[in-house]
């Protein structure tokens, strides 16, 4: 990845999040028609795509900057980040942290509970397990279960404001990359953005 152009990266950064809309959109849909499993796996897919689209930004800012050295270990890390479906539910938890630092700092409440983040950004896996049971029959307590056993109606709610919030601040974020990038990658530059926030 870290051999594509920047224009390239732009481009992926605009079709990831695209993508994760349009996910979003299915959704909807499917959870309009009771359809909770398989609206709650696209909304997961949907997280992923958002996650891609920051990953994407990331890798933007430090081509622009010149600053960092694009190796075969940069390489890996984003390689692993953007095909890794566990590194990109965890890089959105580390995304919600921020974000509740940032809230406190301000004086607003809390976006999440912190126990959440935390088992989150601990247990991704358990996100993507989530996931496949949300589209394949598995077998819990010795038992085979159906999807729709699985997912209720809640959880995907729950999952549908989260993923809808998430994507509007990636593409918040995408907005003043596009409208002041020689800002941002100046901010990068100074060392005000961190491995795991652009916001």
């Amino acid at each position: 990845m870290t051999e594509l152009s920047i224009a390239e990266i732009e481009n992926g950064i605009s079709k990831c999040a695209e993508n994760s809309s349009s996910l979003i959109d299915d959704a909807k849909i499917l959870l309009e028609k009771k359809r909770y499993a398989t609206s709650y796996a696209l909304l997961q897919l949907a997280n992923e795509e958002t996650a891609k689209a920051k990953i994407l930004v990331r890798l933007a800012l430090e081509k622009r900057s010149g600053i960092v050295l694009m190796d075969n270990e940069r390489k890996q890390y984003f390689n692993n980040l953007f095909f890794n479906h566990q590194e990109k539910n965890r890089l959105m938890g580390y995304t919600d942290q921020n974000f509740n630092e940032f809230a406190k700092k301000i004086n607003l409440p809390k976006f999440r509970d912190t126990k959440t983040i935390k088992a989150e950004i601990e247990h991704p896996k358990e996100q993507d397990k989530l996931k496949q049971s949300a589209i394949y029959v598995s077998i819990k307590n010795n038992k085979f279960v159906e999807p729709s056993e699985v997912i209720s109606e809640k959880t995907c709610i729950e999952r549908l404001e989260l993923v809808v919030f998430r994507l509007k601040r990636i593409k918040e974020t995408v907005n003043l990359y596009n409208t002041r990038t020689d800002w941002f990658v100046q901010r990068f530059k100074d060392g005000l953005i961190a491995d795991n926030e652009e916001e």
